[in-house]
């Protein structure tokens, strides 16, 4: 079968892991320190837990609790037609 059409899809929707951080004092840097901690737990399963220390001696312990899977799923495409090329054969 010859195919003439291409598609180029991409689906998204928006997903939003959630976790909690327990630390002995305050952040001083909230986002950086927020978004450092919460790269460092993995997130394979709800409960996973990070123990760290900032650089400027705040402990620290992240835990992956869940993620809501997004239910608004947008798809997008492009279709563009493919060129016919000739069969050109090589001889020796």
């Amino acid at each position: 079968m010859k195919y003439k059409h291409q598609y180029e899809v991409s689906e998204q929707s928006v997903d939003t892991r959630n976790y909690v951080i327990e630390t002995d004092k305050p952040f001083s840097n909230n986002y950086g320190e927020i978004l450092n901690a919460i790269c460092e737990v993995d997130i394979a399963k709800e409960g996973d837990t990070y123990v760290g220390k900032t650089d400027d001696g705040v402990n620290f312990k992240v835990i992956y609790v869940d993620t809501d899977f997004g239910d608004d799923g947008h798809i997008n495409w492009n279709m563009s037609d493919i060129e016919e090329s000739e069969d050109v054969s090589a001889s020796c």
